[in-house]
């Protein structure tokens, strides 16, 4: 008996990721023939696998994997596999499969003869229109699957990237977008229960979207920053079964021209410094600050991710600037402020434990 083997469920190409399972392949692991269902077409393969999962029947689509011949890995992949079509949401109902198209993948049969061996006669990737029914509409759906022709037999899997479902869909109008305050308005949503904006400082609950209603995303209330937003499927944004972002807006900070600027704000994580304020270096990583020289400022720093930090002050030789330094702090959501007097001799700004990532330049403005 050939031995066949094909890919686990971690996406279309994920080869490499089962180099070491290979390695301790062994034929006396190797299932009987009757452990594994093969088709007679790629597509007949795929469709077998799609119609096994909507009906629940997780251990057929797993059968048609091959997954079986993986040697000692064999009863961990499947059991993943299991788990992971278990775990795709199901529309209420499926009226139709439509295999549309075959593409031919060389780089993936490249890479499964590579790390299987020569059983593996062909690659491809199926493309079909599943007809499903959600909330008493049917949808088209596009799902892709990943088969492979083991020895003139045909089997298939899911990626773990494929669901079910149709992608949720939304038209948005944006106005003022990279500004300081950007207007939203939903005009129209498919194949979706709700639309949100999601960002890192606001409850997607609270940030819903109902068709024609506006929303304003400011700097002084949601913050700096990249704001998606989402159109998903579901019971609640904060636990979609699918979502799409069809949308990206950024809000940005409101300028202050550097001569009337006497305190200044910076975030601090290991990555690299990020403007907090003024408005002008919101947002921005390591970002240039202008001083007037001969003018006292307040230099803050928020430490956003807990470990050891300070900020020091210095000159073209990276010597620090009459002892323009904090001391060492580790403490999250804890913030240190250096008041100096601006001198020419400041060249540069750091963080003295991540000199490499945390370094921002200096330079001077008349007042």
């Amino acid at each position: 008996m050939n031995r066949r083997r094909v890919l686990s469920g971690s996406g279309l190409v994920a080869v490499s990721a089962l180099g070491g399972c290979l390695d301790s392949f062994d034929d006396s692991n190797a299932a009987d023939d009757s452990d594994v269902e093969t088709a007679e077409s790629a597509c007949a393969a795929g469709e077998a696998v799609i119609e096994a999962i909507v009906a629940g029947d997780y251990d057929d689509a797993v059968a048609y994997s091959g997954q079986q011949y993986l040697g000692e890995q064999s009863e961990r992949a499947q059991s993943d596999l299991r788990e992971q079509y278990e775990s795709l949401p199901q529309p209420d109902d499926v009226h139709d499969i439509v295999c549309e198209d075959e593409s031919q993948d060389d780089q993936l049969l490249e890479s499964t003869r590579e790390a299987f061996d020569t059983d593996v006669t062909d690659a491809v990737h199926v493309e079909y229109t599943v007809d499903v029914e959600l909330s008493d509409e049917q949808h088209d759906a596009s799902v892709t699957v990943a088969a492979f022709e083991l020895n003139g037999a045909w089997t298939a899997m899911l990626p773990s990237v494929s669901r079910l479902f149709p992608e949720p869909q939304a038209t948005i109008d944006v106005e003022d977008d990279e500004s300081p305050s950007v207007e939203l308005t939903l005009t129209s949503r498919s194949v979706a229960d709700g639309v949100y904006v999601r960002g890192d400082r606001i409850e997607p609950s609270a940030y819903e979207l109902a068709v024609d209603e506006t929303l304003t995303i400011t700097e002084e209330e949601e913050g700096v920053g990249e704001y998606d937003v989402v159109a998903y499927l579901g019971d609640s944004p904060d636990d979609p079964d699918a979502e799409t972002v069809v949308e990206t807006i950024t809000v940005t900070g409101v300028e202050e021209p550097w001569e009337d600027v006497d305190e200044i704000e910076l975030d601090g994580p290991v990555s690299g410094w990020v403007g907090v304020s003024p408005g002008q270096i919101a947002g921005v990583e390591n970002p240039t600050i202008q001083l007037v020289e001969g003018r006292e400022y307040d230099l803050t720093w928020n430490n956003t991710d807990g470990s050891v930090h300070n900020i020091a002050l210095v000159d073209d030789d990276g010597a620090v600037v009459d002892d323009y330094e904090t001391d060492l702090a580790s403490e999250p959501d804890g913030s240190q402020t250096l008041t100096f007097t601006a001198t020419t001799a400041i060249d540069q700004y750091l963080c003295e434990p991540h000199e490499q990532t945390k370094r921002g330049d200096v330079e001077f403005v008349d007042s």
